[in-house]
């Protein structure tokens, strides 16, 4: 009775063993390859949001971008121009926005900074990491933004400047920033011809061109004061 007793529970576990044999392998194979399934759940995803997709610029062409896939575009071009500021030795910081400043001649700007003012048409503008898209016109005026700490001049004729994705992007027709700008006491002298034109002005047009001659030496005189506080400090 003993011998049958022990045979027949061991032919209940051996099929028991058999029926619930399948679903242990299966379950043994998911755990040791999660990341496969991980893996594919990615890939599904990216499929669906392929359909979902925008329009975006890419260099000189436009590309077609997933919509979910912009902010990652995004963040993958400011990764780069910050590793580009890295490589030629800035020290980074965690608020950074990216500059350019373009002129019929080409690009004559562009860096990596962490605040911008710009010289609106009725009054000041600051840009800091994170602003709202933005579209202005620009007076003649200094525009200038604190890179590594210091305040860097640029003198601007105008023109216009868009903000977005922590990128600002300035049109005018000309620039003078660097060994361009003149010395406080050129500005000075510049800006007393400026003015004396503007009261000899017969004309409307000679009244414009004599008032931008005046904002853009008092512009320079401004850029040189602030070269020579940088400086010393």
């Amino acid at each position: 009775l003993e011998f049958w007793v022990m045979r027949a529970s061991r032919q209940i576990s051996r099929n028991a063993h058999r029926a619930c044999g399948p679903w242990q392998q299966i379950s043994d194979r998911l755990r040791g390859r999660k990341w496969q399934v991980a893996a594919l759940l990615l890939m599904v995803l990216s499929q669906l949001l392929v359909f979902r997709g925008h329009e975006t610029w890419c260099g000189s062409s436009t590309v077609r971008v997933p919509k979910q896939l912009g902010s990652c575009h995004r963040a993958l071009t400011s990764c780069h121009a910050t590793a580009d500021a890295y490589a030629a030795g800035e020290e980074l910081s965690v608020d950074r926005i990216m500059i350019k400043v373009l002129t019929p001649e080409g690009l004559q700007v562009k860096t990596v900074v962490s605040e911008v003012s710009l010289p609106g048409l009725e009054g000041r503008l600051g840009i800091l990491r994170g602003h709202a898209q933005l579209l202005a016109p620009l007076a003649c005026g200094l525009l200038r933004y604190k890179r590594q700490g210091k305040w860097v001049p640029v003198v601007l004729r105008g023109g216009y400047a868009s903000v977005a994705d922590n990128v600002v992007t300035v049109l005018t027709n000309d620039c003078e920033r660097g060994q361009a700008l003149p010395t406080l006491e050129d500005a000075r002298q510049q800006l007393d011809d400026s003015t004396a034109a503007l009261a000899q002005a017969s004309s409307r047009k000679d009244r414009l061109n004599a008032a931008d001659e005046a904002k853009l030496a008092a512009a320079r005189i401004q850029a040189a004061l602030l070269l020579d506080k940088e400086g010393g400090s």
